[in-house]
């Protein structure tokens, strides 16, 4: 009788250790899990303001471009040079600034290409970690199957032990 219940104790130990380090497992891939979703909650946040930014200097473009549609027809209209040289200064500030904000635009559209690269890997690293969380609790959950089929099995041995030798549970 020593020899089964040390079997059935080495049997039971040994399922208990492997639950209890995909328990561990599982904590570790939640923890990580809950790390990538608050960065990726950041990136996004970032992602968006760059994209209000964006827009922004968009509008400002075009805003620039309608004072410079302006400007032309002005300086077509224009009767003195001495107004002509004021409205043709006018057209090199507004020049400048497109260009500036047109600078700006292109660097922000990159910022933005790398916001977004670098949330399309959040995002994969996220569902690698949903899938590892998944496998890890399936696993659990076959590992606490085993065990309680093995408890059954034990309870179906005391059974017809008892059974057997016509003992009443008490």
């Amino acid at each position: 009788m020593k020899t089964l219940e040390k079997n059935m104790e080495k049997h039971v130990k040994h399922l208990e250790k492997e639950l209890q380090k995909i328990q561990e497992e599982i904590k570790k891939t939640e923890e990580e899990l809950k790390e990538v979703r608050e960065e990726l909650t950041k990136k996004e946040l970032e992602v968006l303001e760059t994209a209000k930014q964006i827009r922004e200097l968009e509008h400002e473009i075009h805003e620039i471009k309608q004072k410079l549609k302006k400007n032309r027809k002005a300086l077509n209209e224009a009767d003195s040079p001495r107004e002509r040289e004021r409205l043709m200064q006018d057209r090199m500030k507004l020049l400048e600034k497109l260009h500036e904000v047109t600078d700006q635009l292109e660097k922000l559209k990159a910022k933005y290409n790398d916001l977004t690269f670098e949330e399309e890997k959040l995002l994969s690293k996220e569902i690698e970690l949903e899938e590892k969380r998944a496998k890890l609790l399936r696993e659990s959950n076959i590992i606490l199957k085993k065990l309680e089929d093995y408890m059954k099995q034990i309870q179906n041995k005391i059974d017809r032990f008892r059974e057997l030798y016509n003992l009443s549970t008490m």
